[in-house]
């Protein structure tokens, strides 16, 4: 590096001496006309001016060579220090410090995003309740239900309380004894709307005083991680109930995208406690859930819930509305709402609904028309509503039409007894085209 600056260095010296020289030359010249000895010299004849001229040239350049050569000198010893072994010892620390400054902010940066994206990814809904906590909206017994229905729950009802009554008894190490404990685990399914959840939130709060309760989706059973973080928590907080909403999620027939953890699943689930009660929800129907899943042992009990309509929907609903509407004046308007809901189909959730806000409309002061109580409500809930057909219209004009058919004999010419007669009830149509056959063929008796 020095040599290089060195030689940078000598055509700059070069002409800065040349330069010097001119101007002593021009300085000889300028001054030879007045001293004797450098007569010769004046003798050249060189003017004053381009003496002048000369001198100046020379100082710019000796100025400019002044110049170059302090830069260069400046960067030689620049080039020393940073040469110099501790400056550079310096620099690598630094650069070694910077380098891994940004190494440890990139690893953070990608901690923190995987974090970030982990964290949100694998996020569990999971609800938990503790002891004596209130669980769903209303109490089991405040359901409008089938009878047969209620009797299936009640049914589930005497199961978990003889498992928890059971579990109490059971002492440490006890193998033989967990072994006469069944496990309780039952499938609610049917179409949406149709009060699955609700019911099994009812279950769990008739059991407040006994069990914790969680509640979680099964979409959120996907993961090895969400599996293990519920069935954690339902062990150390024993007895509890679990309620599993649209198990379907991870339980259909076995694929490559749920079999990974549904096995696990079903190791968590044998391996649990005996009161860790499993309950969970399905819109979709039993068969298309893998069979290990409903086998027993396991969600063994199953219980369907479906829309009500016709005669169950009859027997319900007049049964709800006598519950809440007593009183031999509110006969009529239950008799009407019965009636006029022939045609309409309801979910548990709208049927338990309408029953409330039947019984707040036949209490209100106003008295409102069933027809348009019930299309307002069908209205606002998005029912398919028919107007029901008048069959006591009907079958009063079908009767009549009878008896007098009946009063005139429609008797053949042998005299024997009409085919139709005794009949309760004929539609009007063909017992016209019969009359209009009979008197073609002359059978209408002439008495």
């Amino acid at each position: 590096m020095k040599n290089r600056h060195n030689r940078g260095n000598t055509l700059p010296f070069i002409a800065g001496t040349l330069a010097t020289l001119t101007l002593l030359a021009s300085g000889v010249f300028a001054i030879a006309p007045y001293i004797a000895f450098l007569s010769p010299i004046a003798a050249l004849g060189i003017s004053l001016s381009i003496t002048l001229i000369i001198f100046m040239f020379s100082i710019a350049v000796i100025a400019f060579t002044y110049k170059i050569i302090s830069k260069n000198k400046k960067s030689d010893e620049i080039s020393r220090q940073v040469n110099s072994p501790a400056i550079k010892d310096e620099m690598e620390k630094r650069i070694k410090n910077l380098e891994e400054s940004n190494i440890l902010f990139n690893e953070k940066l990608e901690v923190l995003t995987s974090t970030a994206t982990t964290s949100q990814m694998e996020e569990l809904y999971m609800k938990f309740y503790e002891k004596s906590e209130a669980r769903g909206n209303k109490p089991l017994k405040d359901f409008v239900l089938e009878e047969h229905k209620r009797e299936e729950l009640i049914g589930i009802c005497n199961l978990i309380k003889e498992n928890i009554s059971k579990m109490s008894l059971e002492k440490p190490g006890d193998s033989e004894g967990k072994r006469k404990v069944e496990r309780v685990g039952c499938i609610f399914y049917g179409p949406p709307g149709t009060g699955k959840s609700t019911i099994v939130e009812a279950i769990a709060d008739k059991f407040k005083s006994l069990t914790t309760f969680i509640k979680v989706p099964g979409s959120d059973l996907l993961r090895k991680s969400s599996i293990n973080e519920v069935f954690n928590k339902a062990e150390k907080n024993a007895p509890c109930i679990v309620l599993i909403d649209e198990i379907d999620s991870i339980g259909t027939k076995r694929t490559d995208d749920n079999q990974v953890p549904l096995n696990y699943f079903f190791t968590r689930l044998d391996e649990a406690r005996r009161d860790v009660i499993v309950l969970a929800t399905t819109n979709v129907c039993v068969g298309d859930l893998d069979t290990a899943l409903t086998r027993g042992g396991r969600l063994s009990k199953k219980i369907e819930f479906h829309e009500l309509k016709g005669d169950t929907l009859r027997k319900v609903l007049k049964t709800g509305l006598k519950k809440e509407l007593k009183g031999t004046e509110f006969d009529s308007h239950i008799k009407n709402i019965l009636e006029d809901t022939a045609n309409i189909t309801f979910s548990a959730a709208n049927l338990n609904d309408f029953i409330n806000y039947a019984v707040e409309q036949a209490k209100s002061s106003k008295k409102p028309n069933v027809h348009t109580m019930i299309k307002n409500f069908c209205d606002s809930c998005g029912i398919p509503s028919k107007k029901p057909t008048n069959t006591k219209h009907k079958l009063k004009v079908a009767t009549n039409i009878q008896n007098q058919e009946n009063d005139s004999g429609y008797s053949s010419g042998t005299n024997t007894p009409s085919p139709l007669k005794g009949q309760s009830l004929i539609a009007p149509v063909i017992i016209n085209k019969l009359e209009k056959c009979r008197k073609a063929l002359n059978l209408v008796d002439k008495n």
